[in-house]
């Protein structure tokens, strides 16, 4: 993967990251997320005490269907 796709990565996985910690949600950024076992998403969220896994995704056109 090249710089830009993975600088695009970083600030697709970042910016949901900083509106939760701005409204003071607890969230942080699975490091190498998918590449190693453990939490399979792409960050963790905590509220009221339990947590959750997020997954980011960005495409250029939207997304067409989105599945639960």
């Amino acid at each position: 993967m090249g710089k830009a796709q993975t600088d695009k990565g970083y600030r697709t996985e970042d910016n949901p990251r900083n509106l939760l910690v701005d409204a003071g949600i607890k969230c942080r950024r699975v490091p190498l997320s998918g590449a190693v076992e453990g939490d399979r998403g792409d960050q963790v969220v905590e509220v009221d005490g339990v947590q959750g896994l997020a997954e980011v995704k960005c495409r250029r056109e939207g997304f067409k269907e989105l599945h639960s």
